[in-house]
């Protein structure tokens, strides 16, 4: 069986538009013919990139490092 593939960046632009008309993501994707997860993923993926860019704390991952004590100012 072939596999159909389609370049969807070329459809964002239509995918925006019907769903600021108020279509939803099985509609849309029944009109242009992509599956309702590849259309709901294409609607939230500029979303992301914007967030990552307005991020600017990077998020801290793992254990916080242990306190040291100040032992050089005793000495």
């Amino acid at each position: 069986m072939s596999r159909k593939y389609t370049q969807i960046k070329g459809y964002y632009e239509e995918m925006e538009r019907q769903h600021q008309e108020g279509c939803s993501c099985r509609e849309i994707g029944e009109k242009l013919g992509f599956t309702k997860e590849q259309v709901k993923e294409c609607l939230r993926r500029p979303r992301r990139k914007a967030q990552k860019q307005n991020a600017s704390i990077p998020n801290r991952r793992g254990r916080p490092a242990k306190q040291m004590p100040c032992i050089l100012s005793a000495l």
